[in-house]
C-alpha cells in the first residue's frame, strides 16, 4: 500500500503595511499570529540619528544678534505694553502676584485701591495677613498670596533697602547657592543655564549644577560627553557639573573614614544595596556635594571653589523632598559624622544670607498651582521663602487695545459687504 503523501503547507512571512501588528513575547521573539500559517516579525527599531552639532558662537556675535533682535521686536511690536496696571517696579511685582489664577482685569480692579492703600514695602508689613487677605481676596488664593507678598516685603525691606532690584547682580549677590525648581517641563534647565551665565558675566566665578546624571547644560554649550563628577568649564567664569551620587558618596566616605576603610566599603555588596535600598540615601548624597561645591574649603582642597553654585533641580516635589533629607537623616543618625554633615548642609539650606530659591512656571494652570503650592511648602519645611518666580515662556501681546477695535470693525464690515 502506497501512503500518499499530504502536501505542506507553505509558510510565508507577512511584511509591508498591510500586515497586522506582529505579536511579541515578553523576549522579543516572533511568534505565531493567530492565522494559520502565518509568522510575524518583530518590527525592526530605526537607530535614532545623533542631534545635529552647531558650531559655537562668540560671545561678541551672541550680544551683537541679540541686539539685532531687540531692535527688531521694538520694530514689529511698538505700542506693546504691560496689561496689569503700575507705577513704580514694586507695584508690578505685587501685581504679578495677585494675577497668579486671575485675569489681569480683576487684578487691576483690585490694585486701583490696593496701591492708595499700600504705597511701600513697609506697609504691607503694618498690617495683619488677616486684613490684607480681605483686601485681595476677590483674586483667588488669597491667603497664599499675602504670605507671598509680606514675604517679599519683608526680603526687599530687609535686604535691598525697600526697593526692587534692576540687575541681577543685585539679585545674585551675596548668595552662595541657587536653587532652580519648578513643575516638569516648564524650562528649569533654561533658567539655571541663564542664572549662571548671568552672575559669570557679572565676574561671579561660577558653576551651574545637574543632578541624577544629567549633561544638558554642557550639552548646550557645545561640551559633549562630559563626564560625570567633573567640573567642565563652559565659558569665562562659568563651570558645570553632573553628580553621579556613586562618586560623590565615594568622595564624602574618604574624606570621613579614608584609606582600608573606604577600599572596604566600596567592595562591599551589602554596603552598596543598603545605599541602593534607603530612601533619601541618594538624594542626601546628591545635596551634600551640592553644599560641597560652595563651600571655601572643599573635601579635596586642591579643587577650586566657587563664588555661586547655581543648581538645576528636580522638579518641584522631588526637589522639595531632597531639601529635607539632611533634617531626616540628622534625626536618625542621632550621633557621628553624618549627623554633624547633615545638620551643617540643613543649616545652609534654612539660611537666606546664603541659599536663594527660584521657581519657574509657565503661564497655565497646573504649573501655576503647584508653584503656589511650592512656596507654601518650602516655608513650612525649610523656613524659606522663594527669592523669585520666573514665568517662561510668555506670549508678547501681538494687538494694541485700538488694533483690536480696528480688527472688530474690519471684520463686521466684510461680514455687512457678504450679505449684501
Amino acid at each position: 500500500m502506497i501512503q500518499k503523501k499530504t502536501p505542506s503547507k507553505k509558510r510565508s512571512v507577512v511584511l509591508g503595511p498591510q500586515a497586522s501588528p506582529p505579536a511579541v513575547s515578553p523576549r522579543g521573539s516572533s511568534v505565531r499570529s493567530k492565522q494559520a500559517g502565518t509568522t510575524a516579525l518583530p518590527p525592526r527599531k530605526t537607530p535614532a540619528l545623533p542631534a545635529p552639532v552647531l558650531p559655537a558662537e562668540p560671545l561678541g556675535t551672541l550680544k551683537k544678534r541679540t541686539r539685532v533682535i531687540i531692535r527688531k521686536l521694538k520694530k514689529t511690536y511698538p505700542d506693546a505694553k504691560c496689561s496689569l496696571n503700575h507705577s513704580t517696579p514694586f507695584e508690578l511685582l505685587v501685581a504679578t502676584i495677585l494675577s497668579a489664577q486671575c485675569t489681569d482685569d480683576r487684578v487691576n480692579i483690585v490694585t486701583a485701591q490696593l496701591f492708595r492703600k499700600y504705597r511701600k514695602p513697609e506697609d504691607y508689613l503694618k498690617v495683619s495677613p488677616r486684613e490684607l487677605e480681605k483686601d485681595i481676596q476677590s483674586t483667588g488664593f488669597f491667603r497664599n498670596k499675602t504670605k507671598s507678598i509680606q514675604g517679599t516685603s519683608k526680603m526687599l525691606t530687609e535686604k535691598y533697602g525697600g526697593e526692587v532690584p534692576h540687575t541681577m547682580e543685585a539679585l545674585l549677590r551675596d548668595r552662595r547657592l541657587l536653587y532652580v525648581t519648578g513643575k516638569g517641563g516648564v524650562g528649569k534647565t533654561t533658567v539655571a543655564a541663564a542664572l549662571g551665565v548671568a552672575a559669570a558675566q557679572a565676574g561671579r566665578r561660577t558653576i551651574v549644577c545637574e543632578v541624577a546624571e544629567q549633561d544638558r547644560v554642557s550639552r548646550a554649550f557645545r561640551r559633549e560627553g562630559v563626564v560625570p563628577e567633573t567640573e567642565v568649564q563652559l565659558a569665562d567664569n562659568l563651570w558645570a557639573i553632573t553628580i553621579d551620587p556613586q562618586r560623590a558618596l565615594e568622595e564624602w566616605l574618604g574624606k570621613q573614614i579614608g584609606g582600608v576603610g573606604l577600599r572596604v566599603l566600596a567592595r562591599s555588596s551589602a554596603f552598596q544595596y543598603f545605599v541602593a535600598a534607603a530612601p533619601g540615601a541618594k538624594e542626601l548624597i546628591t545635596i551634600a556635594k551640592v553644599w560641597e561645591l560652595a563651600q571655601r574649603e572643599r573635601w579635596d582642597r586642591s579643587n577650586r571653589t566657587y563664588d555661586l553654585v547655581v543648581v538645576d533641580a528636580p522638579s518641584s516635589g522631588h526637589g522639595l523632598a531632597m531639601l529635607t533629607t539632611p533634617r531626616t537623616f540628622g534625626e536618625i543618625a542621632r550621633v557621628g559624622p553624618i549627623r554633624r554633615q547633615a545638620f551643617k548642609i540643613r543649616d545652609q539650606l534654612a539660611d537666606p544670607e546664603r541659599t536663594g530659591y527660584v521657581a519657574v512656571a509657565v503661564a497655565e494652570e497646573m504649573p501655576v498651582n503647584e508653584t503656589l503650592e511650592l512656596e507654601q511648602r518650602l516655608a513650612e519645611t525649610i523656613g524659606s521663602q522663594l527669592e523669585a518666580i520666573v514665568v517662561n515662556g510668555m506670549w508678547p501681546e501681538r494687538f494694541s487695545a485700538a488694533d483690536a477695535d480696528a480688527l472688530r470693525a474690519s471684520a463686521d464690515g466684510v461680514r455687512r459687504c457678504a450679505r449684501r
